[in-house]
């Protein structure tokens, strides 16, 4: 309904300076139920000439009313049409020297390079945290400054639509470490022109795989520790549990650890939640570990939350006496 009374008011209103206004109203509500989003919602795949028509509103808006307010607004969002999206997703952490799959998404690039960079787990945040008054390029200055283990491109399927697409791509096995995949529509993978886009995704390449259960009836967290390949346990893999606490004086988060545990023959590891001498039937904890088996490292990147609910049973045994007066009926 909103979209008929717009035409029918751009008729009305086709001579007048406010068909500018309604012209870029048209067009903007034309783009935004061309994306993917919109069309996945109503069940209906994306109209790939969806934004070209905008598009030729626009164009025939600033052509026909120029000066306008309206024929500003088209101008700018007919620059929206040619921006250059990009992102790029793995698994967080894959097998080493085995190829693995990542999902590409890009919109108006016909060439996205590619490059591995390793990371060195402890300076991890620093590398990647915006400091203070710096921008995302300052971040990208640093992870530029390190040598690539791996550098290629890909021609993507022209696609003139405006629309965004998607597409899975290779990348080899590397050894194992932390890595960020960078995908940029420049091959000197940097924002300083403003035109470019820059993705990028954090790697762990290891041999260790971890499942978690937590039983909030019992005190213990449970951890497996078992190989990623096979899924066979990691006997005798140890796990150094901490927890990150925030410094208001050093304004950052400061670790502390909190202790260690070793896999049992089936990969198990557990540990106990603290108890708290402020309330002695409930107890809870957050941590976070980091898991060290033989000469590869794997850790957990997200927090765990643990509670215990300490119930009291009533351990009394209680006696009872049931009298029959009918016992003649069971007898044989």
């Amino acid at each position: 309904m909103y979209y008929e009374a717009l035409l029918r008011l751009q008729k009305e209103y086709e001579k007048c300076s406010i068909g500018a206004t309604i012209n870029y109203e048209i067009a903007k509500y034309i783009a935004a139920n061309a994306t993917s989003e919109n069309k996945i919602l109503n069940n209906a795949a994306p109209d790939r000439n969806s934004i070209k028509e905008a598009l030729t509103i626009c164009d025939e808006t600033i052509k026909k009313y120029p000066e306008t307010e309206g024929a500003k607004n088209c101008a700018a969002l007919r620059e929206t049409f040619f921006h250059k999206n990009i992102s790029i997703t793995t698994e967080e952490a894959v097998v080493p020297k085995t190829p693995f799959k990542a999902l590409l998404n890009y919109r108006n690039i016909s060439t996205v390079y590619f490059k591995l960079v390793p990371l060195p787990y402890a300076k991890k945040e620093d590398i990647l945290e915006i400091k203070n008054k710096e921008t995302q390029d300052d971040v990208l200055k640093r992870i530029n400054a390190i040598k690539p283990v791996k550098s290629w491109s890909i021609t993507t399927p022209v696609a003139t639509d405006f629309l965004e697409h998607s597409t899975e791509i290779k990348v080899d096995g590397i050894k194992q470490g932390c890595y960020v995949l960078l995908a940029s529509t420049d091959k000197l993978f940097t924002l300083a022109n403003g035109s470019n886009a820059v993705a990028m995704n954090t790697i762990f390449v290891s041999q260790i795989s971890y499942t978690t259960r937590n039983n909030n009836n019992k005190e213990e967290f449970e951890l497996y520790v078992l190989d990623r390949d096979n899924g066979h346990p990691l006997q005798n893999a140890m796990v150094k549990f901490y927890r990150n606490t925030y410094d208001y004086d050093k304004r950052k988060y400061v670790r502390t650890d909190i202790g260690t545990a070793t896999a049992d023959a089936n990969g198990l590891v557990t540990k106990k939640v603290n108890k708290s001498t402020a309330n002695k039937y409930y107890y809870n904890e957050n941590f976070l570990f980091e898991i060290f088996y033989k000469d590869d490292f794997l850790p957990s990147e997200q927090s765990f939350y643990k509670y215990f609910y300490a119930r009291e049973e009533n351990l009394n045994k209680q006696k009872n006496i049931q009298l029959f007066t009918d016992r003649s009926i069971y007898r044989p």
